[in-house]
């Protein structure tokens, strides 16, 4: 298991909060806290280009998603700053 597999299953084990609403008690977890070997499943997801033949994802695809990505985080970051700025005058 990889890194990223261990911190999704960290994150998905902290935050597993839910509850029967007719009874109020916890209703078994996707992802048993106890057993440190779940696996999380993943969607099967197609690409047409396949990423681990990295000789046929041609470069635009690459620049695309890493533009969408820096796009995300630049808007998420200004957003905080003028949350930020609200209320620190």
């Amino acid at each position: 298991m990889s890194l990223i597999d261990m911190d999704i299953l960290k994150f998905a084990k902290q935050h597993n909060t839910k509850t029967n609403l007719l009874t109020n008690e916890p209703t078994s977890p996707a992802i048993s806290l106890a057993d440190e070997t779940a696996v999380v499943p993943r969607r099967s997801v197609k690409f047409k280009h396949s990423i681990s033949d990295s000789k046929s994802v041609p470069m635009t695809v690459v620049n695309n998603l890493l533009f969408a990505v820096e796009f995300t985080l630049d808007k998420q970051a200004k957003e905080a700053l003028d949350e930020w700025h609200a209320f620190n005058p």
